[in-house]
């Protein structure tokens, strides 16, 4: 809980993988055209801060998953794991 007693989501870990993702598609096309560096981004991977990440050739992301908390008693307890399989 912040200060408030509110309760946040932290987005800050996918926020910079998606960052990066751009950043080392732009460097392996050597451009900032969209039109060049998105063909980069579906056939590069990188190691992340939530793991390994890695897009198919529709642009999906490989290996996704999603991760559902809750709190009990002061502690964060997982009461889901959804993950996509990707072909």
């Amino acid at each position: 809980m912040n200060s408030h007693g509110r309760r946040f989501i932290s987005t800050t870990g996918i926020q910079s993988n998606a960052a990066w993702a751009m950043i080392n598609a732009m460097k392996a096309a050597d451009s900032t055209d969209p039109q060049q560096f998105i063909k980069a981004l579906r056939t590069n991977s990188f190691d992340g801060i939530t793991g390994t990440i890695a897009f198919t050739q529709t642009g999906d992301l490989k290996d996704a998953s999603a991760t559902l908390y809750e709190e009990q008693n002061g502690k964060w307890a997982v009461l889901a794991v959804e993950k996509m399989v990707t072909r």
